[in-house]
């Protein structure tokens, strides 16, 4: 599985690639909005994690622009914040998030929501 992982923390970033890296998914990281979008118009993943605040724009408008934007294939946007609950879930519902998480993430949570959501696909 392709999977874009989006979050200003580096400490965050690390640790969740390294997890999902060793469940043998390739993973690009990206700490900013800009360097996620230019990932996913150069190539385009099956799956993006990101961060509420990541840079630039929050994790919605991220997902708001890849749902207006034509890629070949449906990218999963899962969307994780220390926000708990968060403030305004009907808004992210709109954007077109496909799940939700909160920070710590649980490392076990995330790989059974990626494999269940995506029919357990590895890469």
């Amino acid at each position: 599985m392709r999977i874009l992982l989006a979050d200003n923390d580096k400490a965050t970033l690390g640790l969740l690639e390294k997890q999902l890296i060793d469940r043998s998914h390739t993973v690009y990281p990206a700490a900013s909005e800009t360097s996620a979008w230019t990932q996913l118009r150069s190539d385009p993943v099956d799956i993006v994690i990101c961060d509420l605040r990541i840079g630039g724009i929050n994790g919605l408008e991220l997902c708001e622009k890849i749902r207006k934007t034509q890629f070949e294939n449906y990218i999963y946007f899962i969307l994780i914040s220390s926000q708990k609950p968060l403030n305004d879930a009907g808004a992210a519902l709109e954007t077109g998030i496909d799940d939700y998480i909160v920070k710590p993430v649980d490392r076990d949570l995330l790989i059974r929501k990626i494999e269940e959501k995506l029919g357990g696909v590895e890469n």
